[in-house]
């Protein structure tokens, strides 16, 4: 673990002082390989990453990243180091190692086809991995003062039923939103039990 540890150090230091033997500053992104290599024997060993990023004072998500990074197939990694020029540590840290789980579907499909495709068009290119579609929730309208009538009367009849005080808004579709309002953790597993019974998790 000690020498783990040192090895980190030492990768670490040189990177940062920019003191790597015979690398510039353009082609340092694959020594995030070696890094990551490293980082993921001690998080596999049991250290947390919040623990290897105070100790390494590094981010989070960059030792995540990094980590992943180490998990790709030897074969991609060799690739890789042998043109550290074509993939910096934008391309690595910031499009591959962020678009993970694009990248590692199919047996690393994906990552091998992008990999393969800036090797052929040089250093400077830039990766065309998909776009992770957002999902987009259609906003609910609620009116406080829509339907009132009917709020009152279900809020008074579930309060009646449960014993908890709740509150139902609704739009102009006839949708809305139903809150319920606990005082601590044994009035919330209370009212799950009302309504879920064996159900809950």
């Amino acid at each position: 673990m000690y020498t783990v540890i040192c090895q980190i150090l030492t990768i670490l230091n040189q990177y940062k002082k920019g003191l790597l033997k015979n690398v510039s500053k353009n082609t340092r992104g694959v020594h995030y390989l070696e890094i990551g290599m490293l980082w993921r024997k001690l998080y596999l060993s049991g250290t947390p990453l919040k623990k290897l990023a105070l100790d390494f004072d590094e981010n989070v998500q960059v030792i995540s990243r990094c980590i992943w990074l180490a998990k790709i197939p030897q074969e991609l990694k060799d690739k890789i180091k042998e043109h550290p020029e074509t993939f910096t540590r934008e391309i690595l840290v910031n499009v591959f190692a962020a678009k993970r789980r694009h990248c590692e579907k199919e047996n690393f499909k994906v990552l091998r086809r992008e990999v393969q495709r800036l090797l052929e068009k040089g250093a400077g290119t830039k990766p065309l991995l998909k776009k992770r579609k957002k999902t987009i929730i259609p906003k609910i309208s609620l009116d406080p003062s829509y339907n009132i009538l009917k709020s009152v009367d279900l809020e008074y009849r579930l309060k009646q039923a449960l014993g908890f005080r709740n509150q139902i808004v609704f739009d102009k579709n006839g949708g809305g939103e139903l809150k319920f309002f606990f005082q601590d953790e044994k009035a919330l597993e209370a009212l799950l039990d009302m309504l879920c019974g064996d159900n809950v998790v």
